[in-house]
C-alpha cells in the first residue's frame, strides 16, 4: 500500500469522525471517497462515519470494481460520475463528501429562494467565495444511476457557464412523486365519500379530496419551471390551465346523465377509478426527473465538489407574497381572475 493511500485512509477517518462529532451526519447517513491514482477508496455501506477503520475501508480500482475492504456504498456510481464531470474544470477534485446534515435537509424541504433550482441565495460576501451556487438535483433513489447522470449534467452546465459548483444537494422528493402521493389521497377519499353514513365523514371525506387534487396545480407548474425555459413555462402553463377548466365545464353532462344511473355513490367510486387511471398514465407517460437535464431542487443533502472559481451571486428574489400581492400589475388582473375564472369554478 502506497504512503499516498495510506494518508487518504486516515485522512477519510479523521474526517468522517468530526462529521459525526458536530451532528452533520447521524447513525449509517453519509459517506466519504478519496480519488486516487489507480482507483478510489469509499467509506462501507452502512458504516457510520464516527466510527470507521481505514483498514476496512472499500478500495476499487479505477474501473469501480472493488478490489479490497468492506463492501463498497452503493453511491460510488454517484461519486465516480462527479470526479469524472468535476475533473475538466478543477483537475484538483480528489474528494467527496456526503453528508446527512438536518440543517440542509431541512432547507431542501423549504420553497421560497428560487426552490427549483437552487439552495440558498448569495447571502454574504464569504458564501459567494466558499459555498458559491448550490444546484438542487431532483430526487432518486439512493445508487440510482440517474441521478449520477443529472449530478454530471449540472457540474458540466455550470462549469461551461464559467461558475464551477463545490456542492450539490439531491432534493427529496420530485413534483411527479408529489402528485402521485397526492392523487392517492384524493382516490381513497372518493372512496369514504361514496361511503359515508353521517355528515361528519362526508365533511372528513371532502376535505380529504381537495388535499388530493391540491397538487394538481402545483406539481405541473414546478414541473415546468424545472424543465422549461421561460417562455415556454408561460405557454405550458396557459395550456394546463385551458384544457383544466374545458374539463371541468366538459364534465357537468356526463354527470348529469350518469347521476340517475349510478346515484351519487356510485358516481364517486367512478371518480376514485377515473383518479386512479390518471395516476397510472402520470406515472407511464410524464417523464422522470432524470429524463430532465435541469438544475432541479435531498433524500439528503448531497456531494461536495471542490472548485476553483467562486460562482457569480444569483439576483435577489423577494420572498413570500406580499411582493406578488403589491405588484401593480397583478393587483389590475386580480378582479378578472376572481370574476371570470372563480365564477366559472363556482
Amino acid at each position: 500500500m502506497s504512503k499516498a493511500e495510506t494518508q487518504a485512509r486516515e485522512e477519510i477517518c479523521r474526517v468522517g469522525q468530526s462529521l459525526f462529532a458536530r451532528g452533520y451526519v447521524h447513525a449509517t447517513a453519509g459517506n466519504i471517497s478519496v480519488r486516487l491514482d489507480d482507483g478510489f477508496l469509499i467509506t462501507p455501506t452502512d458504516a457510520c462515519l464516527g466510527f470507521l477503520d481505514p483498514a476496512r475501508l472499500a478500495r476499487l480500482d479505477a474501473n469501480g470494481q472493488q478490489t479490497s475492504g468492506d463492501k463498497a456504498s452503493k453511491t460510488i456510481a454517484l461519486h465516480r460520475s462527479i470526479y469524472a464531470a468535476a475533473q475538466p474544470f478543477d483537475a484538483a477534485t480528489a474528494c467527496v463528501i456526503h453528508t446527512h446534515s438536518t440543517h440542509c435537509v431541512a432547507l431542501s424541504l423549504q420553497h421560497s429562494y428560487r426552490a427549483s433550482l437552487e439552495l440558498l441565495p448569495a447571502l454574504t460576501p464569504y458564501f459567494v467565495m466558499k459555498v458559491g451556487h448550490v444546484p438542487r438535483i431532483a430526487y432518486h433513489r439512493p445508487g440510482d444511476p440517474a441521478a449520477a447522470e443529472l449530478v454530471s449534467q449540472t457540474i458540466e452546465r455550470y462549469g461551461r457557464q464559467g461558475t464551477p459548483i463545490r456542492a450539490v444537494m439531491l432534493d427529496r422528493l420530485g413534483p411527479k412523486r408529489v402528485v402521485l402521493a397526492f392523487l392517492s389521497v384524493a382516490v381513497l377519499a372518493c372512496v369514504a365519500f361514496a361511503r359515508a353514513s353521517g355528515f361528519m365523514e362526508l365533511f372528513v371525506a371532502r376535505v380529504l379530496c381537495g388535499v388530493g387534487v391540491s397538487a394538481c396545480l402545483m406539481a405541473p407548474l414546478t414541473s415546468y419551471r424545472r424543465w422549461y425555459a421561460p417562455g415556454a413555462q408561460m405557454r405550458a402553463s396557459s395550456w394546463m390551465l385551458m384544457t383544466g377548466a374545458l374539463g371541468m365545464v366538459a364534465s357537468t353532462l356526463p354527470v348529469q346523465w350518469l347521476l340517475p344511473i349510478t346515484g351519487w355513490r356510485g358516481l364517486f367510486l367512478i371518480l376514485g377509478a377515473l383518479l386512479a387511471l390518471s395516476m397510472v398514465l402520470i406515472a407511464w407517460q410524464v417523464p422522470g426527473e432524470s429524463a430532465r437535464a435541469s438544475a432541479g431542487a435531498p433524500h439528503a443533502p448531497a456531494s461536495a465538489v471542490p472548485a476553483p472559481a467562486p460562482a457569480v451571486p444569483a439576483p435577489a428574489v423577494a420572498p413570500g407574497y406580499g411582493a406578488v400581492w403589491r405588484d401593480p400589475y397583478f393587483r389590475s388582473l386580480a378582479p378578472f381572475g376572481f370574476v371570470g375564472y372563480g365564477g366559472m369554478v363556482a
